[in-house]
């Protein structure tokens, strides 16, 4: 075995091992406590009013009704038992605008620090998270003014949740999704750049096939750990608050999220009939993959144009989206498996250096039609693909 098949077959047994990243559960473990939530619909308050004012009544409830107001004040107060000052991650749902005001003892002032789904500020790879820092031994209020806004289609009622994390943990589980999407990301990049040369060389169709699928991998991978927020946190195309406080914003790393899959499988599709020669020595299946991807790319522009006009249709299609997806792609291993039964010279070949990373794709499509695209790229599912491609790659080349 090749010393480059021996490294990529290393990483793909390492990255299939599971994260360490604690759960927020954990947090409670460490000692960290709520003590009290209240809710206060704003009235134009003063500041001084919300924290000094004692005849405000902060009220526990569990959802935020937007026909009654458009911001609430919420008071939390957290209880750290440790001697020791503890850093944690505060969640509030809805995200869509919130701003957390703490108390700086350095600067012994109240300092803000707003984040959210619709703040154009907000350049974190997850939007909305709210750092905090918690003295030993202490009891501290914290004050977040949850704004609806009103560019989101709202419901009736939109339920309110609170979470922690620690920081440690935080941090641990983003290191090493970071470093997953680096990893992925140069094994691409040194691709790419093989098949460049190669391609300026001999100017052959097959290998601009194979680098749209590595244009298309690296800018998915990339989407799909919301790195393009963090470059361009705006602009915010259209927003979605569903009554779970979960909120949804269609933005330029949507746009990218969508080429990328469109060349990736225009790639897949091309390369695949153009190195079988499906069209003369497979008609039907070659009908089957030019009408699959034209339907394809016809629907995700459709639908990036709705969602950028100002319509978020996003979480409402991209199930169908992933359906479709998982059509294409089941379609291409048929046609394989379909040419390597028909004894076609370069079908196993073929089926060497794309079945596997076809089959982590599939996988991807299914977990976000059966269970949820709602996980913040926190899914090793697409690093498997790249890896597997890579090995894929280098067996078919050893042969």
């Amino acid at each position: 075995m090749p010393n480059s098949l021996r490294l990529l077959s290393l990483l793909l047994f390492l990255f299939a091992l599971p994260s360490e990243a604690q759960p927020m559960s954990q947090v409670a473990a460490a000692g960290i406590t709520v003590s009290r939530i209240g809710v206060l619909p704003d009235r134009a308050y003063s500041w001084d009013q919300i924290h000094t004012d004692p005849t405000l009544a902060f009220r526990p409830v569990d959802s935020l009704r937007p026909a009654q107001a458009r911001r609430y004040w919420l008071k939390l107060v957290l209880t750290n038992p440790s001697q020791y000052t503890a850093a944690a991650q505060l969640t509030v749902l809805p995200d869509l605008d919130n701003t957390l005001s703490y108390f700086d003892d350095d600067a012994q002032a109240w300092r803000t620090r707003r984040a959210g789904v619709a703040v154009p500020t907000d350049s974190q790879r997850v939007k909305g998270l709210l750092p905090l820092r918690l003295p030993g031994h202490a009891t501290t209020p914290f004050y977040i003014l949850v704004s609806l806004d009103p560019r989101a289609a709202l419901p009736a009622a939109v339920r309110l949740q609170v979470s922690l994390e620690t920081a440690a943990a935080a941090q641990k589980a983003s290191f090493f999704y970071s470093t997953a999407w680096a990893v992925s990301l140069a094994i691409l990049g040194l691709l790419l750049l093989t098949n460049l040369l190669a391609y300026v060389r001999f100017r052959d169709r097959i290998t601009l096939y194979y680098i749209s699928t590595q244009v298309g991998g690296m800018l998915y991978v990339t989407a799909y750990r919301g790195f393009f927020k963090v470059l361009w946190p705006t602009p915010i195309f259209s927003l979605l608050l569903p009554p779970t406080g979960l909120s949804h914003a269609y933005t330029f790393n949507n746009v990218l999220m969508h080429l990328s899959v469109g060349l990736l499988l225009g790639g897949f599709v091309q390369m695949t009939r153009a190195y079988l020669t499906t069209r003369v020595r497979l008609p039907r299946f070659d009908a089957g993959l030019r009408y699959a991807l034209r339907a394809y790319l016809r629907l995700t522009v459709l639908i990036a144009l709705v969602n950028v006009s100002g319509f978020y249709l996003e979480s409402y299609t991209l199930r169908y989206d992933n359906l479709l997806v998982l059509g294409v792609l089941l379609l291409l291993l048929a046609t394989a498996v379909e040419a390597y039964r028909q004894r076609l010279p370069l079908a196993p070949i073929y089926l060497l250096a794309n079945a596997l990373p076809m089959g982590f794709i599939l996988l991807v499509a299914v977990y976000h039609v059966v269970v949820s695209f709602d996980n913040n790229g926190n899914l090793l599912l697409p690093d498997l693909a790249i890896i597997s491609y890579a090995l894929g790659f280098s067996a078919a080349l050893s042969m």
